[in-house]
């Protein structure tokens, strides 16, 4: 009964070391772990162009573009209302076309950084 009580009352199972440890236990599953050390001004680099918001604005351009393209093609629209129509149809294509190249470059520029911090020994 005092071998129960003294089994569960140990702070450490097997397994499992105590929060304070700072030795990190690697046990191989058949991958390989590559871990690269980085700076917080590189990680903040990274997430700035990672968290490009020209990936939403091109969406939206184009989800609006197609919208406006849509009756330009299928119904008559009045001399009034085919101007709107092809102007904001034209506004929303450039749009697309800015932020999407935009998107593009930022992501060229994460994948860039990515491999140099990969290449560099430290």
């Amino acid at each position: 009964m005092s071998d129960s009580k003294e089994s569960t009352s140990s702070s450490s199972k097997a397994g499992i070391e105590p929060a304070n440890s700072e030795v990190v236990h690697v046990i191989e599953h058949g991958r390989d772990i590559h871990m690269y050390k980085i700076t917080d001004i590189e990680l903040d680099v990274l997430k700035s162009n990672y968290d490009s918001w020209s990936l939403g604005f091109c969406t939206l351009c184009l989800g609006g573009f197609i919208g406006f393209l849509i009756p330009l093609a299928t119904i008559k629209l009045s001399d009034k209302m085919c101007a709107i129509f092809l102007s904001l149809t034209v506004v929303l294509f450039l749009l697309t076309i800015f932020f999407g190249t935009k998107w593009l470059i930022d992501r060229k520029e994460v994948k860039k950084r990515i491999k140099q911090i990969q290449e560099r020994k430290l």
